[in-house]
């Protein structure tokens, strides 16, 4: 289908009374606010009452940080303003949660930023993303958690309930890189998290930190709105078989991802498998594709088998001048490139109809997101399967994404450093007489060495040094094409670095063929 066509196939949901808008209103947490101990949940499926077991933080002098799991005797959810947002004056207006949007409107408004679509605006302070985080710089590990409570009394300028100074680190400290840490006048902090989100987003399985999450990715990605996946695996298979339909042309890079190629065969879309980074051969088939009833590319940002990627804005030329739509899976990019690692599409200036960011990698959490227009995260809250029928995200896990999400975007001097590494082993390999692909960059660096014997044997070799890169082999790359993937750090000092150049060229020499 065509982006375009959204507006109208959400409207002829609602005309048929079977479209679901997205939970912004927290509607099993207002109920449960608004009638406390009379409050009935019959809808989640918490059946043993774990999930609403509930967590504190204790923040102090100590260096380590414990969660005290424990019962709460009151079920009374906290009305805050939304974590990782920054307000501003209190009004009745809001803009609508987990959504980066320009207009507001008041709880009863039902316009829609696109097409005129009716969802309402949740009650909430008018606020605004802001991505500039005070922090100072430490040399010591930190926290790889704190809780949004922390974060919600120090961005929104209220008073906490003590005033012993206390600290919360995140991030972790790295040579000519930033360790960070929070400073946060409270002793014990009190979270109002579940432990076990308990249904679905569809059955009142939202909670506020998913919505503050979904609306930071927004702001930092540079979307409309997102909506969150518990992988990246089910966010690509997900988002593509929602917006791919039989008779659409979908052209897919050679090299992409096995969620990529499962989401375009789980839309019966005809797929069209394009070289390697060829633009050219592209625009031959989407000059030869104008009969199809939509056209799609689909690639990713960054290749996590070569350590190389496509040029962007030539895709985008190239899907405008088409009408064809632009899906662009950043796993490997967000967190690593651009300003506030967004990730390359805004590093290099574009951007795509429909954007995949996972977490797993250089923002060192779980979970992923698609992000795109506000009818796309509607669309794919009715029909992306891998969301629909899929329990939400752990509430605590995502506010502990959240703050991993505020360190990454602080981490300048951690990419800067990754990015000298990069060059100093690419460098040193080919100064050993190793072949390395001219188009690689970043902190993937693939040495094809052909056989999967030969892969497997480098890989022993350098186990047996203390080296641990992994070979990678078939059905992951094509036959005849195994080899060693490295995957560099910016933790890697001048010594480790010296020393993983001599180990690979010692074991690598003679076999590796570009």
């Amino acid at each position: 289908m065509k982006l375009a066509d959204l507006p109208a196939a959400l409207k002829l949901l609602e005309k048929e009374s079977r479209l679901r808008h997205p939970d912004d209103f927290l509607d099993r947490d207002r109920l449960q606010d608004e009638f406390g101990e009379d409050f009935v949940d019959a809808a989640t499926n918490d059946y043993l009452g774990l999930g609403e077991r509930r967590c504190s933080f204790t923040i102090g002098p100590v260096q380590e940080w414990a969660v005290d799991v424990s019962r709460e005797t009151s079920p009374q959810v906290e009305t805050s303003p939304q974590v990782g947002l920054k307000s501003t004056e209190r009004s009745p207006e809001s803009p609508q949660v987990g959504l980066k949007t320009a207009g507001h409107g008041d709880t009863t408004s039902r316009d829609f930023v696109e097409g005129g679509l009716g969802v309402p605006s949740p009650p909430r302070p008018n606020a605004h993303v802001s991505l500039n985080v005070s922090r100072e710089t430490r040399d010591r590990p930190g926290l790889n958690a704190f809780s949004s409570e922390s974060r919600r009394f120090q961005e929104s300028n209220l008073s906490p309930p003590t005033q012993e100074k206390a600290s919360c680190e995140l991030a972790q400290p790295l040579p000519g890189g930033p360790s960070v840490r929070e400073d946060v006048s409270r002793e014990t902090v009190q979270t109002v998290l579940r432990a076990g989100a308990s249904a679905s987003r569809l059955i009142y399985g939202s909670s506020r930190t998913h919505l503050d999450v979904e609306a930071y990715l927004a702001e930092w990605l540079g979307h409309e709105g997102s909506l969150l996946f518990s992988s990246g695996y089910a966010a690509n298979v997900g988002a593509l078989a929602a917006l791919l339909s039989p008779g659409d042309a979908v052209f897919s890079d050679a090299f992409n991802h096995a969620s990529l190629i499962d989401g375009i065969r789980l839309s019966k879309a005809r797929p069209r498998v394009v070289s390697h980074l060829n633009c050219d051969e592209l625009e031959k088939g989407l000059k030869s594709s104008r009969s199809s009833s939509a056209r799609w590319v689909v690639t990713e940002s960054y290749f996590s088998m070569d350590g190389d990627g496509p040029d962007l804005p030539r895709l985008r030329e190239l899907c405008d001048h088409y009408d064809a739509s632009l899906y662009v899976d950043e796993a490997h990019s967000i967190g690593t490139f651009g300003p506030l690692g967004a990730g390359l599409c805004v590093e290099k200036g574009i951007r795509p109809d429909v954007l995949m960011a996972a977490f797993g990698k250089a923002v060192g959490s779980h979970g992923a997101c698609i992000a795109g227009s506000l009818n796309l995260r509607t669309w794919l809250w009715n029909r992306a399967r891998s969301f629909v029928f899929s329990t939400a995200p752990s509430p605590l896990q995502t506010d502990a994404l959240l703050s991993q999400l505020h360190a990454v975007s602080a981490a300048e001097g951690a990419r800067k450093r990754l990015d000298e590494v990069g060059q100093k082993v690419r460098a040193g390999l080919r100064r050993k007489g190793v072949e390395v692909e001219p188009s690689s960059f970043g902190p993937i660096l693939s040495l094809v060495l052909g056989s999967e014997e030969k892969a497997l044997k480098v890989a022993a070799n350098l186990r047996r040094s203390g080296i641990l890169a992994q070979a990678i082999r078939p059905p992951t790359v094509p036959d005849s094409a195994s080899r060693l993937r490295l995957c560099l750090r910016a933790s890697l000092n001048d010594q480790q670095i010296e020393r993983l150049i001599l180990s690979v060229a010692r074991e690598t020499k003679g076999l590796t063929s570009q």
